[in-house]
């Protein structure tokens, strides 16, 4: 069976019961290995936050410690969407080398 990990990316400024509830319910619903959560240096919407990210990036772990499988994780959620296009990449190019 494959591994399914779970990313969840958001500026969580602040981090807030809907966060927590919307983990929650992505893990009754689906059978993830694990979820992280991303927390964005800089939201998209807005210039700037109104709290730190060192501050936003302590906080998350505080509201997501009773829920099982969630690891708040330190890289910014572009970083992670570069890591998963290169991986993608990758993964095609070993393809076409097999078809030729």
């Amino acid at each position: 069976m494959p591994r399914i990990i779970g990313v969840f990316g958001g500026t969580f400024d602040p981090v807030h019961n809907g966060h927590v509830l919307t983990i929650s319910e992505l893990l009754e619903k689906f059978p993830f290995e694990k979820i992280l959560v991303i927390p964005n240096l800089q939201p998209p919407h807005r210039e700037s936050s109104r709290v730190s990210y060192k501050h936003r990036y302590e906080m998350a772990p505080m509201a997501f410690k009773d829920i099982p499988k969630t690891i708040v994780d330190k890289g910014s959620l572009l970083e992670m969407v570069r890591l998963m296009q290169s991986k993608q990449l990758r993964k095609k190019c070993l393809r076409k080398k097999e078809l030729e």
